[in-house]
């Protein structure tokens, strides 16, 4: 072989070796989503004690005090209950959502005064906000990937560090009119750490921003923020939710909290605390 084609050989295969690096670096949409999955936390139960501040265009602020209690199966299927504590005239009242294996969700509200669970309507309900703050059901449980397609955009420096961009769009009209409107995803490089959610509404302007802030390794190679923000452009309000403790533990999630006796009886006010059992 010549000295020429020995190197012209070598130019190609030198030209393969970064197209085909580039392409491993380069996961697809669906594929950065993944691996942001995988980076989460891989226990069964989560309880965690939250704060709860909303704030409005004058300034005005208002502080709830909550409790987060999930569960999640091995099948894909969880359930979440998020039960309000204080200050008074909340207290007692709760939200529990299940998301069944193949992706289906559906909530029910309970109301002290009422004395009984409200079951939202199917296809509605995760467009709902939670209780007067920035957040809707569906940003509480996630959405199901299956509701969405998503594709890889150019990526994007935020503080000084690079980036992945995905924009989802939903699969479906029923996914659309159950508050799963277009959005994009901010993920760190690295560790897949998503920083941010852009939703955009029906003419692509951004509506609301939720921003994962203060992240912690909860377990190697997994991160949880402990402070989330949620802004509402529109209405110029925002809501801030901040982790005051968090326990991965069975015993703080029992099974039996997740149902509709618990919340007719209130009997999950009599978990957590400094103890699975507690005030």
């Amino acid at each position: 072989m010549s000295v020429s084609r020995a190197r012209w050989v070598s130019a190609a295969l030198a030209a393969l070796g970064a197209a085909c690096g580039v392409a491993f670096d380069a996961p697809d949409g669906a594929g950065i989503l993944a691996r942001e999955r995988a980076h989460r936390p891989q226990v069964c139960c989560i309880y965690q004690e939250l704060t709860m501040i909303l704030s409005d265009a004058a300034g005005e602020h208002r502080v709830r005090r909550m409790r987060w209690y999930e569960r999640r199966a091995s099948d894909g299927s969880s359930r979440l209950l998020l039960v309000f504590v204080a200050p008074v005239d909340v207290r007692g009242a709760a939200v529990l959502l299940t998301r069944d294996a193949p992706g289906g969700a559906r909530a029910e509200i309970y109301l002290p005064a009422l004395g009984r669970s409200l079951g939202l309507v199917a296809g509605t309900q995760s467009a709902m906000g939670l209780v007067g703050s920035d957040f809707k059901l569906a940003d509480l449980l996630g959405e199901a990937p299956r509701d969405f397609s998503n594709q890889r955009e150019a990526d994007a420096e935020i503080d000084r560090s690079m980036h992945y961009v995905v924009r989802g769009t939903p699969a479906s009209a029923a996914a659309q009119r159950a508050g799963g409107g277009p959005r994009r995803y901010y993920l760190r490089k690295g560790d897949y750490f998503l920083v941010r959610i852009d939703f955009l509404d029906a003419q692509g302007r951004l509506a609301r921003r939720q921003t994962f802030r203060d992240p912690k390794q909860v377990e190697p190679g997994a991160w949880q923020a402990d402070m989330v923000l949620m802004e509402d452009f529109g209405e110029r309000h925002r809501t801030l939710i901040k982790v005051e403790r968090r326990v991965f533990s069975p015993e703080y999630v029992p099974p039996e909290i997740f149902s509709r006796q618990w919340l007719v009886e209130q009997r999950y006010l009599l978990v957590g605390g400094d103890s699975p059992v507690g005030p």
